[in-house]
């Protein structure tokens, strides 16, 4: 039935009539010649083979129209300002749902103020979660301060992520939950949230650090493990930073290791 709305739909539109033509009158010429009512012989096995071309070139016609269909369609953007409301469900969805992850950016203010409290139950579950951030005492927190829009003082912007240091080890203390913390001298090109990297559900969602635009953290983008084949290169570059990042050291203990060194 599908097939016949498809043909009578052809017809209304006036397209593909010779290839109907062809086909109503092959099969016309074979029934003739086997019923032994033919004007002349004609081999059947010719009027076949006529048919059967008619046919396909039908189906080629049918295979050509649904990938211009398909091509015409608008797609999906790849890069995106902002996330949409159900990407942003998606991610916190996922999140809650996660063993895993691994978190990265030059302070990770936003991230924090957004999903500190479903961290907090992730750790408190038993889950693992890794942060890397710009170290505050190294050259790359005085880039990101220089690379904003609106220039920041570089003390206001150590002050800010010392604050956000600070704050994820009260989170370590409070759940005393696998909680990882280190901070890198090299300046971050882009951040992100992976999660359950190494499993057939990895996801990476990343934001991109531009130098001196109204918006900070554009584009982002989302990789799945499974659909994208750039999901295992920003992996790989998410771990060699994690693997070349340092364990935060707190105050207190920076201060007995200053006073305990050789002078």
């Amino acid at each position: 039935m599908k097939s016949l709305r498809h043909i009578w739909g052809d017809i209304k539109r006036g397209e593909n009539i010779d290839r109907y033509v062809t086909i109503v009158i092959s099969i016309v010429l074979i029934s003739w010649n086997v019923l032994g009512s033919s004007p002349r012989p004609l081999e059947p096995f010719l009027l076949a083979v006529l048919a059967i071309l008619a046919v396909l070139r039908l189906g080629d016609r049918y295979q050509l129209d649904a990938i211009l269909r398909q091509i015409s369609q608008p797609k999906e953007e790849f890069f995106l300002a902002n996330f949409s409301t159900q990407q942003q469900t998606e991610l916190e969805s996922r999140i809650e749902k996660s063993s895993n992850l691994l978190v990265l950016g030059v302070a990770l203010g936003t991230t924090l103020d957004k999903f500190y409290a479903v961290f907090r139950e992730r750790l408190k579950a038993g889950s693992t979660i890794r942060v890397v951030l710009e170290n505050p005492h190294s050259p790359a927190c005085s880039m990101t301060a220089q690379r904003k829009n609106r220039p920041m003082e570089l003390k206001t912007w150590r002050a800010q992520v010392q604050a956000n240091l600070k704050a994820l080890e009260e989170l370590r203390e409070e759940t005393q939950g696998k909680l990882q913390i280190r901070v890198i001298d090299f300046r971050l090109g882009h951040g992100g949230i992976l999660i359950d990297s190494g499993t057939p559900n990895g996801v990476f969602y990343l934001w991109y650090y531009s130098y001196k635009t109204r918006k900070r953290t554009c584009p982002k983008f989302i990789l799945y493990c499974d659909k994208s084949e750039w999901y295992y290169h920003f992996v790989e570059e998410a771990d060699a930073l994690w693997e070349n990042a340092k364990p935060l050291i707190d105050e207190g203990k920076k201060k007995e290791l200053t006073s305990s060194s050789p002078t």
